[in-house]
């Protein structure tokens, strides 16, 4: 995904409070999508820029070839090539602008931005 590309952010604790909201729900029934915002959209090089800020440290994004991202995911992660290639795709629609075509009401945003998400779980682990 081209590091400029600008896409919502989601923290999954949002997520989860989404799930919540449908599970505690008694009255709701169906079977569909329902979309879920953070309160911005960046960039990789964006959230690598606010990273760095957040550790003192030099944290920059790496752009890599679909092929280079799925033979990671195979050799270092040890995942399926199924798995492998259904991300790269997912990754590809994303930056083909997938997300784009969401509306962004007042119940799809979710509070948590990814400087807070940051702070919360992934900050402590990098100091």
């Amino acid at each position: 995904m081209d590091g400029n590309y600008k896409f919502p952010q989601i923290a999954v604790k949002d997520i989860a409070s989404k799930a919540v909201e449908f599970l505690a729900d008694q009255s709701w029934t169906g079977v569909e999508g329902f979309a879920v915002h953070g309160p911005e959209e960046l960039t990789y090089h964006e959230i690598a820029s606010q990273l760095s800020e957040l550790t003192g440290k030099t944290i920059r994004f790496q752009q890599v070839s679909g092929e280079d991202y799925i033979k990671t995911l195979l050799e270092k992660h040890h995942t399926s090539e199924a798995f492998a290639n259904a991300l790269t795709d997912m990754l590809t629609a994303i930056g083909n602008g997938l997300h784009d075509t969401e509306l962004k009401t007042e119940t799809s945003l979710k509070p948590t931005t990814i400087k807070e998400w940051m702070n919360e779980n992934l900050v402590p682990e990098l100091k």
